[in-house]
C-alpha cells in the first residue's frame, strides 16, 4: 500500500462515491424478479427447472 501512496492520514483522491440512480434500482428489482420467478418455476415443477421429457 505504501508503494501506491496510501500513507497514514492521507486521503485517497481517485475514489469518487456515486449514489444509486434510477437504473440501478431497476436492474436490482429485475434481478430479484428473475430470481423469484425461477424459484417459483423450480418448486412448482417438482424441483426440475427444465425437463423436456
Amino acid at each position: 500500500m505504501e508503494l501506491r501512496r496510501f500513507g497514514k492520514g492521507k486521503k485517497r483522491t481517485w475514489y469518487n462515491e456515486r449514489p444509486f440512480q434510477k437504473r440501478d434500482y431497476v436492474v436490482l428489482v429485475a434481478g430479484i424478479m428473475i430470481l423469484i420467478a425461477s424459484l417459483i418455476i423450480t418448486f412448482y415443477d417438482g424441483s426440475r427447472f427444465y425437463n423436456p421429457f
